[in-house]
């Protein structure tokens, strides 16, 4: 019994990772979201949303790439965030930017959470 339960959990632990209907190719070369791909991608981003919930932090990194900017919170969590439209941030990285923007919040164990919206970063 001990020897099932133990190999059904490798089988989903070591489960191919999950497959999107996303162009993350585009997604990822919009660095800071200055070329306006990404503001185009937001829908689709949109539609994968509740799918998001539960990946791990390598694989969230693999789909969508490294973050623009990331945000520690208490407890272990973090904030992966992705400009999704042109702002001062295009001309310099570490300006402030009231850009719109997309959070992805990861917890203590590396799992994302949930995915926000809002201008600039979060609070």
């Amino acid at each position: 019994m001990l020897g099932l339960l133990i190999g059904s959990l490798l089988a989903v632990a070591c489960g191919s990772p999950k497959q999107f209907n996303f162009p993350a190719a585009d997604w990822q070369r919009d660095r800071l979201g200055c070329t306006g791909r990404r503001e185009a991608l937001a829908g689709e981003l949109e539609a994968i949303r509740r799918d998001l919930r539960g990946l791990t932090e390598p694989e969230i990194l693999g789909l969508l790439g490294k973050p623009d900017a990331q945000a520690l919170q208490g407890r272990g969590q973090k904030y992966f965030v992705y400009y999704l439209e042109t702002g001062p941030q295009c001309d310099n990285a570490r300006a402030v930017s009231q850009a719109r923007t997309v959070a992805i919040r990861l917890n203590a164990l590396g799992f994302v959470t949930e995915l926000t919206y809002q201008r600039g970063q979060p609070r």
